[in-house]
């Protein structure tokens, strides 16, 4: 099964579910509030992305083209959502060959059609969510993560990745191990640990922080 993201996915997101957790039902109850900055969803997407996808009805989704502002549209096959920071629609275009990853802020209407699909039996919804960090899908690889004694008590309270594996060193020291893609997802994480979280595989992550790192610095190397 091959999978993409789509053109309106291009920011992804970091601790990717695909279902409700307790933070979602004591929010959805006026139990819990989110603070921060949050994107903004059109009135009536959700709401019809929900009533399509148990249904298997096919969607017309109304958006603007990230890259040139356009007016868009295009035909779907709801499949479900991603949360994290941003929430995703993961859908199958009806003139497409891969399963697509579309932000729902990107949206601006959904229209229901009469036309129904018949749901494809290969694909797993936490199967695809669990191929990546965040939304971003691209292809898996070994991770390797170190964290600093000083942050092993707080990095043992997170699930990072339903395949991760924790080894306890000497040191002191935290090793958490898993399999994902979505290298610039774990890059934009590692930074929320400062200096506590040293990525020691891939090499290809491990630059990516640097670099990133050292663009930041350029820019506020001014002041």
């Amino acid at each position: 099964m091959t999978m993409a993201s789509d053109a309106n996915a291009e920011s992804p997101t970091t601790g990717c579910r695909v279902e409700p957790g307790l933070e979602a039902i004591t929010e959805a109850e006026g139990l819990a509030v989110r603070p921060g900055p949050q994107p903004r969803v059109a009135p009536g997407v959700i709401e019809a992305l929900r009533e399509a996808i148990p249904a298997c009805r096919c969607a017309k989704l109304y958006y603007r083209c990230s890259r040139t502002g356009q007016p868009m549209d295009r035909v779907v096959h709801p499949y479900g959502f991603v949360y994290g920071n941003r929430p995703y629609l993961v859908a199958f275009p009806v003139w497409g060959e891969y399963f697509r990853i579309i932000q729902l802020a990107g949206i601006e209407r959904v229209e229901l059609l009469p036309e129904h699909f018949e749901r494809r039996e290969d694909f797993d919804l936490r199967a695809f969510a669990a191929r990546s960090f965040g939304a971003f899908q691209e292809e898996p690889c070994n991770v390797v993560w170190r964290f600093a004694p000083e942050a092993v008590s707080t990095a043992r309270s997170y699930i990072f990745h339903p395949t991760q594996e924790i080894e306890e060193r000497d040191d002191g020291s935290l090793v958490v191990r898993f399999r994902a893609g979505g290298l610039k997802d774990m890059a934009f994480h590692a930074f929320t640990w400062g200096g506590l979280l040293e990525v020691l595989e891939p090499k290809e992550l491990r630059t990516l922080v640097r670099d990133i790192a050292e663009e930041v610095r350029a820019v506020h190397s001014e002041y």
